[in-house]
Protein backbone atom coordinates (compact mmCIF):
# COMPACT_ATOMS: atom_id res chain seq x y z
CA UNK A 1 0.00 0.00 0.00
CA UNK A 2 1.07 3.78 -0.39
CA UNK A 3 0.85 6.81 1.56
CA UNK A 4 -0.52 9.02 -1.54
CA UNK A 5 -1.07 12.06 0.22
CA UNK A 6 -3.38 14.30 1.98
CA UNK A 7 -4.98 17.55 1.71
CA UNK A 8 -5.48 19.33 4.73
CA UNK A 9 -8.64 21.60 5.38
CA UNK A 10 -7.57 24.80 4.22
CA UNK A 11 -4.27 24.11 2.78
CA UNK A 12 -1.76 22.33 0.35
CA UNK A 13 -2.15 19.38 -0.90
CA UNK A 14 0.95 17.42 0.93
CA UNK A 15 2.00 14.77 -1.33
CA UNK A 16 4.25 11.74 -0.42
CA UNK A 17 4.40 12.93 2.95
CA UNK A 18 7.62 11.65 4.92
CA UNK A 19 7.26 9.42 7.76
CA UNK A 20 7.26 12.00 10.52
CA UNK A 21 4.14 13.41 8.91
CA UNK A 22 1.58 13.74 11.41
CA UNK A 23 -2.04 12.25 10.67
CA UNK A 24 -4.84 14.43 12.45
CA UNK A 25 -8.41 13.67 13.52
CA UNK A 26 -10.66 14.37 10.22
CA UNK A 27 -7.61 14.49 7.99
CA UNK A 28 -8.46 13.06 4.10
CA UNK A 29 -5.98 10.25 3.62
CA UNK A 30 -5.36 9.11 -0.18
CA UNK A 31 -4.07 5.83 -0.34
CA UNK A 32 -2.82 3.06 -3.37
CA UNK A 33 -2.96 -0.83 -3.03
CA UNK A 34 -4.52 -3.93 -2.91
CA UNK A 35 -8.24 -3.87 -1.44
CA UNK A 36 -7.40 -6.38 1.39
CA UNK A 37 -4.44 -4.55 2.51
CA UNK A 38 -6.99 -1.25 3.20
CA UNK A 39 -9.64 -2.36 4.27
CA UNK A 40 -7.34 -4.48 7.47
CA UNK A 41 -5.26 -1.37 7.34
CA UNK A 42 -8.73 0.67 8.53
CA UNK A 43 -9.60 -2.14 11.11
CA UNK A 44 -6.13 -2.29 13.02
CA UNK A 45 -5.74 -1.51 16.62
CA UNK A 46 -3.25 0.62 18.54
CA UNK A 47 -0.45 -1.47 20.55
CA UNK A 48 1.15 -4.87 20.60
CA UNK A 49 -1.41 -6.30 18.31
CA UNK A 50 -1.67 -3.80 15.59
CA UNK A 51 2.20 -4.07 15.49
CA UNK A 52 1.93 -7.73 14.99
CA UNK A 53 -0.24 -6.73 11.96
CA UNK A 54 1.90 -4.45 10.50
CA UNK A 55 4.89 -6.69 10.67
CA UNK A 56 3.18 -9.76 9.31
CA UNK A 57 1.30 -7.38 6.01
CA UNK A 58 4.86 -5.75 5.18
CA UNK A 59 6.29 -9.39 5.16
CA UNK A 60 3.20 -10.28 3.10
CA UNK A 61 3.67 -7.41 0.98
CA UNK A 62 7.27 -8.06 0.55
CA UNK A 63 6.52 -11.60 -0.39
CA UNK A 64 4.05 -10.58 -3.03
CA UNK A 65 6.35 -7.92 -4.95
CA UNK A 66 9.37 -10.75 -5.00
CA UNK A 67 6.55 -13.01 -6.25
CA UNK A 68 5.70 -10.82 -8.94
CA UNK A 69 8.94 -9.50 -9.87
CA UNK A 70 9.97 -13.34 -10.30
CA UNK A 71 6.64 -13.63 -12.51
CA UNK A 72 7.37 -10.48 -14.57
CA UNK A 73 10.69 -8.99 -13.98
CA UNK A 74 11.95 -6.10 -11.96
Amino acid sequence: MEYLGRPPEGEKYLGAPKGDTQILPGDFLICYGPEEALLNLSKRVRGIKGDKEHEEAVKKAGLKRLEEEMLFGS
